[in-house]
């Protein structure tokens, strides 16, 4: 109904554009600072437009496309019955025949939302039919799954050493993302399904600790650039038998500091999802038994 979609889209709007922004701006000052970027105001307002302010928000740029065009594939969901049933496939379809006609005819160079098609449809096919692939989680296939994402990662970490770091091969992009795109929906998939049987085995302290985390997501994903870049200086990389140590350590710490100033600005600051997104009324730092008063 109109009156949903008008709901749905002010919610987007409150919890995910104005906390983009306003990282935006922030991380505009922040390249100001380090010298990378000018305080230029075209230039400023046509990265924000384009997700480009940081490296990791062009996701957000697709995510508005995304929110453009979902009307149709909801309709195309309610009225194509083999559409909903293999709307996972039609995604994988869809993603690499754009990329095929982009390689071969470069039809543009735009961030466009038809790259993600393939995992974006694929959430929406477990969304619709969730709690029949829940029923699944214990399935003989997930020894496929596996399979095929243990050789699709294989395949693309090689991929991603020969071409870029090496340089002792060439293929064509559509192959690669031909690869990767089947990396990301097996592995997608198999982990849902994994996750799913954890949520079931684990205790409810183990899952709520998740939870409680996982609320954070939004928020981790806008700020863990800035927080990394201070961990980084904080924990150098050195290239020998302590690298593996060191990256580690820069994990445990950005994950931890990220954490530290969502929970704060969380609890301290009334107006805390204008930054971080949606959040709950209470901020609950890791756990709370039941009985907490």
């Amino acid at each position: 109904t109109k009156t949903l979609w008008k709901t749905y889209y002010a919610r987007r709007v409150t919890y995910i554009l104005v906390p983009y922004i306003v990282w935006a701006l922030i991380y505009e000052f922040y390249s100001y600072y380090v010298g990378a970027t000018e305080l230029n105001a075209a230039d400023i307002v046509k990265r924000i437009l384009r997700g480009e302010s940081y490296y990791q928000l062009h996701f957000i740029f697709l995510i508005v496309q995304v929110y453009l065009v979902l009307p149709v594939f909801v309709w195309l969901a309610q009225k194509v019955t083999i559409f909903k049933k293999y709307m996972w496939l039609f995604g994988i379809i869809i993603q690499l025949g754009y990329l095929m006609l982009n390689n071969t005819y470069h039809i543009t160079s735009f961030n466009l939302f038809l790259n993600t098609m393939a995992t974006f449809l694929l959430g929406g096919w477990i969304g619709i039919y969730y709690r029949e692939q829940v029923d699944k989680k214990y399935s003989r296939s997930n020894i496929v799954l596996f399979l095929v994402t243990l050789g699709a990662g294989i395949a693309i970490s090689l991929l991603n050493y020969h071409l870029y770091t090496m340089k002792t091969i060439q293929i064509s992009g559509f192959t690669y993302e031909a690869v990767n795109t089947l990396y990301l929906v097996a592995g997608s998939y198999f982990f849902f399904r994994i996750a799913e049987i954890l949520a079931e085995k684990l205790s409810v302290k183990s899952v709520t600790i998740v939870k409680n985390i996982a609320m954070y997501s939004f928020g981790f994903y806008l700020i863990h650039p800035m927080v990394l870049n201070f961990v980084a200086k904080a924990v150098p990389i050195q290239g020998n038998y302590m690298f593996h140590i060191e990256i580690l350590a820069r994990y445990i710490l950005t994950l931890a500091g990220c954490y530290l100033i969502i929970w704060g600005c969380h609890r301290l600051l009334p107006f805390a999802s204008f930054l971080f997104g949606k959040l709950p009324k209470e901020a609950v730092f890791i756990y709370r038994r039941p009985d907490h008063k």
